[in-house]
């Protein structure tokens, strides 16, 4: 979810540079809200299996990648929006000619691609190994 909510401020940052009409916000807080939404749900849904089938059961696997299907579902679509959204060629020209004019932002920039590439998806809050059950 760290990913999910950095990713929605980093949207809003760039929203900046478009001149979106009040339609086109509230596409985007939707689509934002819809993968926020269902990766909550998708926690909840597998913390309460976990809670329920401590051990290996074949329908606990079922219910977990499902609830994951509908998070992945969510972010297509979202991601969809966001191109149709974003893309302007000319736009993210300028965006990137403004962050690579200020180099405090484009190593700023990097680091924050770093940590979210590479650093995030290592981390595990739960003390035990990533297992499917």
């Amino acid at each position: 979810m760290r990913i999910h909510t950095a990713a929605a401020v980093l949207l809003l940052y760039f929203s900046r540079y478009y001149s979106f009409s009040s339609t086109q916000y509230a596409l985007l807080f939707l689509a934002m809200g819809l993968v926020l939404t269902a990766e909550m749900i998708n926690t909840a849904i597998e913390k309460a299996v976990d809670l329920e089938s401590p051990a290996f059961h074949y329908l606990a696997r079922i219910s977990k990648d499902v609830a994951a299907g509908a998070v992945l579902v969510a972010v297509f679509s979202s991601v969809a929006t966001g191109f149709a959204l974003f893309w302007d060629k000319l736009i993210l020209e300028r965006i990137l000619k403004d962050i690579l004019s200020r180099p405090l932002a484009a190593v700023a920039a990097a680091a924050l691609l770093f940590v979210l590439i590479f650093v995030v998806p290592l981390r595990d809050d739960s003390g035990k190994k990533n297992q499917r059950r």
